[in-house]
């Protein structure tokens, strides 16, 4: 696996149309060579890892292959696997001018038996066309409740006495008595009338109470007849949707709290943001939460009576309930008044930020470390380490795990393409221009010899202290 395409399709570098294209890029990007080639996962592989199906997979191959992000590669590298479960090489097509260094990705083709990548077989990828806007953009979809119709008014059921001949009217009439024969259609509901009113009393309306700041309900009432005390209670009563007598008695009977009777302040304050009926319940709920935690009942108040925006796709009271959920759950930590101030800096544009973060960024690797420093003009700690090889041009390649510099990495390179300088005809790999087995071989022998030579500088010294005599 190499960086440099993982770091072109995840980066944002790549043109992709969408979050698919993205995700299925990336997971080839990962499997792919130092120039984008030679990646062969199969769809039922990428659809699994990023959780797409083998549909969608391959309706993003379709589109990257039109737009010209990747391409069929070399498919002779996958003819180890069967016929017919061999799956399709795609090359990634990284333009030319991305690549940093592309003398060393050209070294890697060169070793692969690649050409060389050119301005001309790696151009610059266009980007995908823009999607076109919904028609319906930024526009309210409310859903209107229908109307609940009311059952007609009935009166009083009344059996006609023996010797009337007229229907009574208001009520419901039966059929004649003393006839043993029923009468098809015996029940009739006449039209109400008013010389025929009900004799029962109207039932009086039930109006919402207003709440005691200890939780109790008030019986006082207003001189129109309403216990609200104002236009609180219609407001309330017109934004509930409902006829007047269910919607008074949903608000009478809502549950007494601190929670609530906030929300119903807040209402008094600014009618347009009154609420009723179960929401005012739930959202009161959700206050009294926030006034249990140490909130302060005028904080909250001031954060829920911010003005409403000019354009409201939803309710006021879905509103209302996302300013609820948006309060921190703790309320901010008071500062000690005996405590001297904080003196606190004037802040910084956004050319002074970014020109003090550039003036402060490590300029190793030719400049592109990027890693942050203390002091302006200094190297990072992976970048003031010293080359390996003792060669003293250069710091050690923070990426490289032998511990080369920059230069002695393209020696090992072209080393590597010249082959092991014991002429066994292997590829030399290690940094003194040896295959492994070569340098295994030669390390061997330099610990034997070490060996040796310890061995012999201990009997030389047993033999200065204690001298023993030849033999004759």
């Amino acid at each position: 696996m190499s960086l440099e395409p993982m770091v072109w399709a995840l980066s944002g570098d790549a043109p992709v149309a969408d979050v698919n294209e993205y995700a299925v890029l990336g997971c080839m990007a990962e499997t792919a060579d130092r120039d984008g080639c030679g990646t062969w996962q199969s769809k039922e592989t990428i659809a699994s890892r990023v959780k797409v199906s083998e549909e969608t997979v391959k309706r993003c191959w379709r589109n990257m292959l039109r737009r010209g992000l990747i391409a069929k590669g070399d498919q002779s590298l996958v003819k180890h696997y069967r016929a017919d479960r061999r799956p399709v090489v795609y090359d990634l097509l990284i333009p030319y001018q991305w690549f940093s260094n592309i003398e060393r990705t050209n070294a890697d083709r060169k070793r692969l038996g690649r050409e060389p990548l050119t301005p001309q077989n790696r151009p610059p990828i266009a980007p995908p066309q823009a999607k076109k806007e919904r028609v319906d953009k930024g526009t309210s979809r409310l859903r209107l409740k229908p109307p609940i119709q009311e059952e007609p008014e009935r009166g009083n059921s009344e059996t006609p006495r023996a010797g009337t001949t007229e229907t009574p009217r208001g009520g419901t009439a039966s059929s004649r008595r003393g006839n043993y024969k029923s009468l098809t259609g015996g029940l009739a509901v006449p039209q109400t009338s008013t010389s025929n009113p009900t004799t029962e009393p109207p039932a009086p309306p039930i109006h919402p109470s207003v709440l005691e700041p200890d939780g109790r309900v008030s019986g006082k009432q207003s001189p129109d007849g309403r216990a609200d005390g104002g236009e609180f209670g219609q407001q309330e009563i017109q934004e509930s949707g409902l006829p007047r007598e269910r919607a008074e008695t949903a608000t009478a009977a809502t549950v007494a709290s601190q929670g609530v009777e906030l929300l119903m302040e807040l209402g008094r304050r600014e009618p347009q943001m009154a609420l009723a009926g179960k929401v005012l319940t739930d959202q009161g709920t959700l206050v009294d939460g926030l006034l249990a935690t140490g909130w302060d009942r005028s904080a909250l108040l001031g954060i829920l009576a911010a003005p409403l925006p000019e354009k409201i796709s939803t309710s006021v009271a879905a509103v209302i309930a996302g300013r609820i959920r948006q309060i921190p759950a703790c309320p901010p930590m008071q500062r000690d008044p005996s405590m001297p101030p904080v003196s606190v800096s004037a802040p910084r544009t956004v050319e002074q930020e970014i020109e003090s973060r550039s003036q402060h960024e490590c300029q190793g690797r030719d400049g592109f470390c990027g890693r942050q420093v203390p002091v302006m003009g200094s190297l990072c700690s992976a970048c003031r380490k010293s080359c390996s090889a003792d060669c003293g041009r250069g710091p050690a390649e923070p990426a490289h795990l032998d511990g080369l510099c920059r230069q002695c990495i393209h020696d090992q390179v072209d080393t590597a393409l010249s082959g092991c300088m014991d002429g066994c005809g292997r590829p030399a790999v290690r940094s003194d221009s040896r295959c492994l087995a070569c340098h295994q071989e030669e390390t061997e022998r330099q610990a034997e010899e070490r060996e040796m030579l310890e061995a012999r500088v201990a009997l030389a010294a047993l033999l200065a202290t204690d001298p023993v005599e030849a033999p004759i």
